[in-house]
């Protein structure tokens, strides 16, 4: 038996929420939240996928709200909601890629590479190379000053997220309230 179109939103909606958390609460915990990071990324290609190529009801333009929509609404009107869901996309998509952008390439070399780099890198400290290197990136603000920088658009944006989410959960809650229940597996629609 296949899944209702709103069953399988649910769905989806709860392991995105599941393993959001899960990242963010272990954003000390450095593979452990890498590792669940990609999972974040792996659910959003999906989700994107599945707005190309679902049903019209699924669709990824569904969510962005028009500008004359938002300019003639009330608060309770669909707009609102499809703004706050886009706001939330927006910071999710961006923690997602700040995150990925600062996992490090070097974590990913195979054992013969290190030993190249590692050979390399002792070859150019016996000639003093790779001091004057690390001077002249501390001085003009190299990498870790990079680094640093994506790290911090990284909480940031994790922290915008969180507050977005709060506002959607509200809002569903003050409007909404039946539609919130069910997406958290409180309450079964209520049938006709």
């Amino acid at each position: 038996m296949a899944l209702p179109l709103f069953a399988k939103i649910r769905a989806y909606h709860a392991s995105l929420l599941a393993l959001t958390a899960l990242t963010y609460f272990t954003g000390e915990l450095g593979e452990v939240h890498e590792f669940l990071g990609y999972g974040v990324a792996g659910i959003i290609v999906l989700r994107l996928l599945w707005g190309l190529i679902g049903p019209r009801q699924v669709g990824i333009a569904r969510f962005f709200p028009h500008l004359d929509e938002l300019r003639h609404s009330r608060i309770s009107d669909p707009a609102v909601s499809r703004l706050i869901i886009s706001i939330v996309a927006v910071f999710l998509i961006a923690t997602t890629a700040t995150g990925i952008l600062l996992e490090e390439p070097t974590a990913k070399m195979t054992s013969s590479a290190q030993l190249a780099t590692a050979s390399a890198a002792a070859t150019a400290e016996r000639s003093g190379l790779l001091v004057t290197a690390a001077k002249a990136d501390d001085e003009h603000g190299g990498n870790k000053s990079k680094e640093g920088w994506l790290e911090e658009v990284h909480e940031l944006a994790a922290n915008l997220l969180v507050l977005a989410v709060a506002a959607h959960v509200l809002y569903l809650f003050i409007f909404k309230r039946d539609l919130a229940l069910y997406m958290l597996f409180v309450r079964e629609p209520k049938r006709p």
